[in-house]
């Protein structure tokens, strides 16, 4: 089911509802909603976890401390394909949580054992569960993955930096640095983008134009590795975040690349040489496991931007004087304008391209119309179909 179907499938929704992306039903817009369908969407784009495997609000029975039996509702339930949907076969839970409101102040990112509080509702549920080997506690702001293991005496939950992909474990993985990396949506590279920025600020007592920067640097490298190293070179591991031996492995990874990056980008002007990553191991570990994880050589180019924009555009006006131009804008004036195949677009002042991608977009809509003989923009698989022959 992609975005396109789930909005068509419903003309008018009441106030106070929306169209769960799971169900594909109008339900009550509550106040944790917001969490649960951006992760739900997240679980299927990024995870490749099928809707279908997802059931909503999942009723399990727990045991509490006091021995008594409770009741309790999973946000999200995942089951493997083809497993009846009972609670002996959950295979992965999430638990969701409203989305605190922090203004202007930048929310400092929690560990595990900061949080340890909230996950006692999550790990109360898979230790209910036998066939339950990963959760999920997040409020949009925090993502706290947790791994269950069965030791002879006990029931251990294990702080990882990530889920596996749908029908994968960390066990079948030798090599994360050839691991498979993630094509970002919009919504999640943004929250992804912020997390960094805010645990830098945060976290580190960096000033907002520091920070800024710090980020940067690390967005050069993992860019530069993804297109010159085999081995990648910018990865974590699932728990090497979490140790202090996993953050010096990580650090002696990304340092050498940095200075690649700098060799390489000094010719253009956009280092001098002296830059320095002046995070601690803790940050930079906690950094590249945020951005690892996706491909940002196969993300489309205006979600980078988007993302970029939406988070940094108020550091670059209020520090920088700079401006971006709305998306909804550049898309009117490059309609209006009407490029052809032959013309040539000149952006002087691109920031992040947004011109130049709509440029690209549109010109390909009319192609992709004419070749297909279709007044609307051609679909992936109609266009394959006509490019075949």
């Amino acid at each position: 089911m992609t975005d396109s179907e789930t909005t068509e499938t419903i003309e008018a929704i009441e106030d106070g509802m929306i169209l769960d992306y799971i169900t594909d039903q109008p339900i009550k817009e509550g106040p944790k909603e917001p969490v649960v369908q951006r992760t739900a969407r997240a679980l299927f784009h990024e995870y490749h976890i099928d809707i279908d495997d997802m059931v909503r609000d999942f009723v399990v029975t727990v045991e509490e401390a006091n021995s008594k039996k409770k009741k309790i509702k999973i946000d999200i339930a995942i089951f493997s394909a083809g497993d009846e949907q009972i609670a002996e076969n959950i295979k992965r839970v999430v638990v969701c949580e409203k989305q605190p409101k922090v203004g202007k102040k930048v929310p400092l990112m929690r560990s595990h054992e900061q949080a340890k509080s909230d996950l006692a509702k999550l790990e109360s549920i898979m230790r209910a569960l036998p066939q339950c080997d990963w959760g999920l506690w997040t409020n949009g702001v925090d993502f706290f993955y947790v791994q269950k293991t069965e030791t002879r005496f006990d029931t251990e939950f294990n702080p990882v930096g990530d889920w596996p992909l749908g029908g994968d474990s960390f066990g079948t993985r030798e090599v994360y640095s050839d691991a498979q990396f993630r094509v970002a949506k919009e919504d999640v590279l943004r929250i992804t983008f912020r997390r960094c920025h805010n645990y830098i600020h945060g976290n580190e007592g960096m000033s907002k134009e520091v920070a800024f920067w710090q980020f940067l640097y690390l967005i050069f490298a993992k860019m530069h590795d993804e297109k010159v190293n085999r081995p990648r070179q910018f990865w974590a591991g699932p728990t090497e975040q979490f140790s202090a031996e996993g953050q010096k492995s990580i650090r002696a990874r990304i340092e050498p690349l940095f200075k690649q990056v700098k060799k390489e980008y000094k010719q253009f002007g956009v280092f001098d040489g002296s830059e320095q990553l002046k995070l601690s191991d803790r940050a930079l570990a906690f950094m590249v496991s945020e951005l690892f994880k996706y491909d940002f050589g196969r993300t489309e180019m205006d979600v980078k931007g988007a993302a970029y924009q939406k988070i940094f555009g108020n550091n670059l006006r209020g520090d920088k004087g700079q401006f971006f131009t709305p998306r909804s804008a550049i898309d009117l004036m490059v309609e209006i304008i009407a490029p052809q195949e032959n013309e040539t677009v000149l952006d002087p002042s691109c920031g992040t391209g947004g011109f130049l991608v709509s440029t690209l977009k549109h010109i390909e809509w009319e192609v992709r119309k004419e070749i297909c003989k279709s007044p609307r923009f051609p679909t992936d698989t109609e266009w394959k179909k006509y490019t075949r022959g």
